[in-house]
Order: structure tokens, then C-alpha cells, then sequence
């Protein structure tokens, strides 16, 4: 297994702890032996056979290492310290990318006329539902409108006074009527192979009536970032907080130098 193999004598060891751990294999235990020149050998009771017995006569006979103890629950705090305070790092990271303003505005758009090819969808998951509009003269394209506009819009009246065959006005994002519909611009792997026939509908609107307009999207995306920033940023600063408070203050203790394992 890619592990040393060495004899150590009894009369090497100077003191002993035993430090219980648990995974999702179950249950095991280290013990950590100190030799003459303060050498300390890691043994995992998964690796042998005979580990309590030899656990038994250890702890029988030799006295407890309380300092190593101590010095090894500050390396473990350190540790989980420092992964807490790079998780809250990250999460206000995530919080400072919500903060920017995406609202779209009249040339970050393009509008699309076409005739619909059939009724328009309201289709449902558990999660979420959206309406979907397929048109004619675009015919490998699924236009949608997604969980959180759909509530900014008017689709029963949408879907009661637009029947296939009536034309119809959709406003796009600028780079997605670019990538997919005019091919001026490059599109990206992500571009072609995840969900290139689907394109969110950011305003819609025949001759007579506006049902989503381009500022009420703006809003529902906005407060979506509300949360984004709420949400991550509050953890964010809790985790980096209780990082910060469980680091070990005692910086006297020294750190533990390299631990053989046998």
C-alpha cells in the first residue's frame, strides 16, 4: 500500500495517545507512538489485524503524550479554520457577482418578428413552469420565458389573444439573435451544445398590447440578485467570522513536524 515498513522496539517508546476518527467506512482509530528523539509513528488500527493488542500493551505500560494531543487538535482547528474562511471568501465572492448591475437596456436587445407556428405553451415542472413560443420562419428555436419574468407578464391574457398562426414581436438578447440566429458572432461550446435551441425572451408584444416589457424583466432579474447577494453574502461572513474565532490563539504550541506512518 505504498506504506514503510520498520521494526520499533518496546523499549522506544517513550509515550502513546490514541485519537478516534469516523468516516463512511465506519469507525477507526490512530496511534500515535513517541520515540526516543521525540519521533512520532502513526499507526491506523484499519491496517492491522492485532491493533488492540498492541493498542493494549502500549497504553498499559507507557504514559499518555498530552502535549502531542494538544498540539494535534491545533492542527486540526487550524485546518478547519482555514477551509471555513476560504468557503466565506468564496461565498462573498459569489455575493460581489450578484452586485453588479445586468439589467439589460435597448441595445443590449434585438427583436425578432415572426408568425407562431402553433398555440403558445405553458409548460410546468415541479419547480418551475415557463411559456414557450415557437414561430415559423424561425423553426429550430424554443423561445421561453423563464420561472421569474413569467410573473412580471401577462400570459393567460397572452396566450388567450395570440393563437398560431398570429404574429407575434419577441425581444432577445442582442448576443443570443448575434450567436444563433445572424452567425456574426462566435458562439462557444457551451453556446453550441448546451441548450442551443432555447433563447429567453427578455419583451414580448404583438401590434396592440406590450405583456412583458424589457424594464418589469430588468426587475425580477434584480431582485433575483437581492437574494444572490443576501443569501451569499450573509454566509460568506459567517463562515470567514467562525473561521477567524476557532483559530487557535495560542501560537505559542508549536506545529507538529512530519508524523511516520506505519
Amino acid at each position: 500500500m505504498g506504506l514503510d515498513k520498520r521494526t520499533v522496539l518496546y523499549t522506544e517508546i517513550n509515550s502513546w495517545i490514541v485519537r478516534k476518527k469516523e468516516s463512511k467506512y465506519g469507525n477507526y482509530e490512530y496511534l500515535y507512538l513517541t520515540l526516543n528523539k521525540n519521533e512520532i509513528i502513526k499507526l491506523n488500527s484499519f491496517g492491522y489485524v492485532n491493533f488492540e493488542e498492541i493498542k493494549r500493551k502500549i497504553v498499559k505500560q507507557k504514559p499518555q503524550n498530552n502535549i502531542l494531543n494538544e498540539k494535534l487538535d491545533r492542527k486540526e482547528k487550524i485546518k478547519f479554520s482555514i477551509i471555513l474562511i476560504l468557503l466565506g471568501i468564496l461565498f462573498i465572492y459569489i455575493a460581489s457577482q450578484f452586485y453588479k448591475d445586468t439589467s439589460l437596456t435597448k441595445n443590449d436587445v434585438y427583436t425578432v418578428k415572426g408568425t407562431l407556428s402553433e398555440d403558445i405553451e405553458l409548460k410546468r415542472s415541479k419547480k418551475s413552469k415557463s411559456l414557450v413560443f415557437k414561430l415559423e420562419n424561425l423553426s429550430d428555436f424554443e423561445f421561453k420565458i423563464g420561472s421569474l419574468a413569467l410573473d412580471e407578464t401577462y400570459y393567460e391574457d397572452l396566450m388567450n389573444d395570440l393563437k398560431k398562426g398570429d404574429e407575434i414581436y419577441l425581444t432577445i438578447e442582442k448576443d443570443q439573435y448575434q450567436k444563433k440566429i445572424s452567425k456574426k458572432a462566435h458562439m462557444s461550446f457551451l453556446d453550441k451544445y448546451f441548450h442551443y435551441e432555447k433563447i429567453d425572451v427578455v419583451e414580448v408584444e404583438n401590434k396592440n398590447f406590450k405583456y412583458l416589457s424589457l424594464s418589469d424583466f430588468n426587475k425580477t432579474n434584480r431582485n433575483n440578485d437581492y437574494w444572490g447577494i443576501g443569501f451569499f453574502g450573509i454566509f460568506g461572513l459567517l463562515l470567514t467570522t467562525v473561521g477567524i474565532c476557532i483559530y487557535p490563539k495560542n501560537k505559542k504550541v508549536p506545529l507538529l513536524t512530519q508524523i511516520s506512518r506505519l
